[in-house]
């Protein structure tokens, strides 16, 4: 089961880097990592960017369980990351909100 962060991502700006860490555990809480690790990434503009661990170099593993996501923002609006471990029942959905400045 993924676990979804303790945090609120911060505020995040154009240009800025989306940085995620998420774990995931067994029914009794301890740490485990899934056969497979996957980031299904959504730009505000429909954009899709399907992200495979260890393939791609923004997903990247810390500890048993625990992986990061470090991906760079290239839009401004509502980012939507579907984490996805295994399989599609073992996801978790995270929006993000992409300012086009720290004014916004």
């Amino acid at each position: 089961m993924a676990e979804k962060p303790d945090q609120r991502p911060p505020p995040y700006v154009l240009g800025d880097y989306i940085v995620v860490t998420i774990t995931w555990k067994d029914t009794l809480g301890a740490a485990l990592d899934p056969s497979a690790v996957k980031a299904n990434i959504l730009k505000p503009d429909g954009t899709k960017d399907p992200l495979v661990f260890p393939t791609d170099s923004e997903l990247t593993k810390i500890s048993t369980g625990v992986y990061r996501l470090r991906y760079l923002t290239d839009q401004s609006g509502p980012w939507t990351i579907k984490f996805i471990g295994d399989d599609a029942k073992n996801s978790l959905d995270l929006n993000v909100p992409v300012q086009s400045s720290k004014t916004d």
